[in-house]
This record gives structure tokens, sequence and C-alpha cells, in this order.
């Protein structure tokens, strides 16, 4: 089954809150099905559901289970393990809610983004992801963590992998030879399919940041450092509601916009400063705009993707050696 074959069903479709990636790139697929006659249900937790109601404003919202990830430590192991009692219970919390939801009515189809909980023998129930294998390092696999990752994935009747079935984006993130579930690559999903730079610029950068704390706010606050130094007018959208005091004029500060927002600023823009996720990945692929991406420290699927990913278009720094003025140039 793809996306295009779902006509007039009853969908719930959940999306993991790791950042705004996981809900900026279900956005295309939701509005994809709502004009094929499907009636949708939505849920997620925290600025990822804000977003998904400021894009999406009709639709039935439904809270599930916060992650409220930190990454306190360089090491994503620590960090993972440090949070499993709290990962576990955000998984029952979504399959309690799953279950209350199917006890009257049934929904046709469940799809999740990323949340390992959102699923039903009483529905087809559908996992997104590019991340089917767990990265040891920027090189290899975790076999053990590759292999809890297939076993909660198994549970669903089908993988949706948002990426092209060659050339991958995604590399050795989308392959698992442990996973039973049939694998549909059904290509890269973003919210700026209609893209139109315009010939005169307002911005020498967009800075575009969310993800989970406090690396957001490190990453942003070395950002600012950089960029107070340098001429120009530039724009930060912080992917977060918390306080900032900026008293530099030349940064114009947003929080959280919506797409045609965050197009309009882009499309003024000369290049993109954000973090190394695949959503963002995905983004560039679609908009063709030169980019600065950072790799979030300690997470190795963004270290994979620096390594992986080569396009003229994107130069990946570490968060240690980021240099701006360098690569903005004269």
């Amino acid at each position: 089954m793809l996306p295009e074959d779902i006509r007039g069903k009853t969908i719930f479709f959940a999306v993991l809150h790791w950042g705004l990636g996981h809900a900026s790139r279900s956005i295309p697929l939701m509005k994809q099905l709502l004009e094929q006659d499907n009636y949708l249900d939505i849920g997620s937790d925290g600025m990822a559901l804000s977003l998904l109601k400021s894009e999406l404003p009709q639709l039935n919202r439904i809270g599930l289970g916060a992650l409220n990830i930190h990454y306190r430590h360089s090491s994503m192991s620590l960090n993972m393990l440090r949070q499993l009692p709290h990962l576990y219970k955000s998984y029952r919390k979504d399959q309690n809610i799953i279950k209350s939801l199917q006890a009257n009515r049934p929904y046709d189809i469940i799809i999740s983004d990323h949340r390992y909980g959102c699923h039903s023998p009483k529905s087809h129930s559908i996992f997104i992801g590019h991340q089917l294998s767990i990265m040891a390092d920027s090189r290899h696999h975790s076999k053990l963590a590759s292999q809890v990752n297939a076993r909660l994935i198994n549970a669903f009747d089908e993988i949706w992998v948002p990426d092209h079935s060659n050339q991958r984006l995604s590399g050795i993130l989308s392959s698992n030879h442990q996973l039973k579930t049939p694998v549909q690559f059904i290509g890269p999903q973003s919210r700026f399919s209609n893209f139109s730079p315009q010939q005169h610029k307002k911005y020498r950068a967009a800075i575009v940041l969310s993800g989970p704390e406090p690396s957001r706010t490190r990453l942003e606050s070395k950002i600012i450092r950089q960029v107070a130094q340098l001429k120009g007018k530039f724009i930060l959208i912080r992917g977060t509601t918390a306080t900032l005091r900026c008293d530099h004029p030349h940064i114009e500060v947003e929080t959280i916009l919506d797409q045609q927002k965050i197009q309009l600023i882009l499309e003024k823009s000369e290049c993109l400063i954000s973090r190394a996720g695949y959503s963002t990945i995905m983004d560039v692929d679609t908009m063709g705009i030169r980019s600065l991406l950072i790799p979030t420290e300690g997470q190795t699927e963004q270290a994979y993707l620096a390594d992986h990913v080569k396009s003229p278009l994107i130069q990946f720094a570490a968060e240690s050696a980021l240099d701006i003025a360098q690569f903005l140039g004269p």
C-alpha cells in the first residue's frame, strides 16, 4: 500500500515529538491523505503537536505520551539508557491511548511516524521511518539496538520509508535484515515542494533550530555569538516558545512559524543554517538551498548522515568546530 492508494478511510496519524522534523515531514502526507477524501485524527505532544495545530487547525488532535528527551551527555547510548524508564512509560501510555480510541469504532488505518506504541491489531498499522537500523557510531550498526528496533517495528503491518528506493539519502539507516514487515519507499517528504527562491535576498542566512534540550539552546547561543560579529541581516527561527533576550538589531527572532512563513523567509535567504536531521536534509534536497548543517553531538544517526550525504549544496560542521564566518565568506 502506498499513500496514493488510500482513499475514503478513517486514519489516526501519530507523530513523534523529537524536535520538529517528524511533524514537518508528516504534514505533506497528511495533506495528501485529506485531499484523497480520508478522515484524519492526529496525535502527538509538545511543540510538534503545536506545529500540527498551526498547519492543520481543522483536524481533531489527541495528546500522546510526552517523551521530553534531553541530551545531557555526549554519548547517545548513555542518554537513552538513563531515560529508558521514561521512554517505556511513554510507549505504554501511547498503547493505552490507542486501545481506548479503538474500543468503540476502530480506525481503518493507523500511521505512526516513529511512535512505536501506536499500532493495533484492529487496524492496518503503518510505521513511517528512515532509521530502521541504529548506528553505534558514524560507520557501524549497533547489532543489539538494531535488533530491538526491528522487534518494535515488526509489530506493524507495513513500513513507509521517506526516501528514494535507490540512491538513498538515508543510506544504510533504512536497511535492517531483521525486519519481517514489508518495506515501501515513498520518496522524500518535504513541506517545501513549491519552493521558489527570490532574486533579491533579505537575509545572509536563515537559522532554523529545533530538537531536544539542552543541545538546542547550547547551539543557539553559539550561533548568536558568532552571528553577532558579522555584517548583514540574519533571522533566527528558534523552534521553541522559551524566552530569549537578543540585543542584536541585525538578528530577527521568531519562535515557531508555519510552513508558508518559513518558506517565504527561506526564499529570501542566501543560505540555511540548521541541525543535520534527516528531515532537514530532505528539505534541502527539495529546495536546493545552500546549507550549513550541524550534527547533534552524540547523535549517531546525524553523524552517519554527515559522512554519507554528498551534496554540493550541503556543508556539514561539527558543533565544536563551527565557523559561520568561514562558511558565509566575505
